[in-house]
C-alpha cells in the first residue's frame, strides 16, 4: 500500500474502532467459554506507511550479521522473531538486537 491510497480519517478511525473493541472484549466480566478463540490472547498490530507520523524511523540501518554453523549469512529470523524497539534503535547490526519473548499488554 502507498501513501496516496490512504486516507489518514479512515485510518484514525480503524484504529479508534479496533481500540474500543478490544477494551470492551478485556473488560467483559463473562469469560469466555474454555476453548472458545477469546479465550487465547491476541496481540493487535497497527502498522503505518512510510511518511506516516506514527512511524518509527530508525537513525541508522541494521545488517544482518547472522551466520549460520557453516559461516555463511543466513536469515536473521525464519518465522518470527520479537525484539524490543530500544534495541532496534540503537542496533546497528542484528547481532545487537535483544529477542524478547511476547506478552500480553493492553491498548
Amino acid at each position: 500500500m502507498t501513501d496516496e491510497f490512504v486516507d489518514e480519517e479512515d485510518v484514525a478511525d480503524i484504529k479508534e474502532r479496533l481500540r474500543r473493541l478490544v477494551n470492551r472484549i478485556e473488560a467483559d466480566p463473562q469469560p469466555p467459554a474454555k476453548g472458545n478463540r477469546l479465550d487465547n490472547w491476541h496481540q493487535v498490530l497497527f502498522l503505518s506507511t512510510q511518511r506516516d507520523r506514527e512511524t518509527v524511523q530508525l537513525p541508522a540501518r541494521i545488517v544482518n550479521d547472522k551466520v549460520d554453523r557453516k559461516g555463511r549469512g543466513t536469515a536473521f529470523t525464519m518465522r518470527f522473531c520479537y525484539v524490543t524497539l530500544d534495541s532496534l534503535k540503537r542496533a546497528h547490526h542484528t547481532s545487537g538486537l535483544k529477542t524478547v519473548k511476547p506478552s500480553k499488554t493492553t491498548i
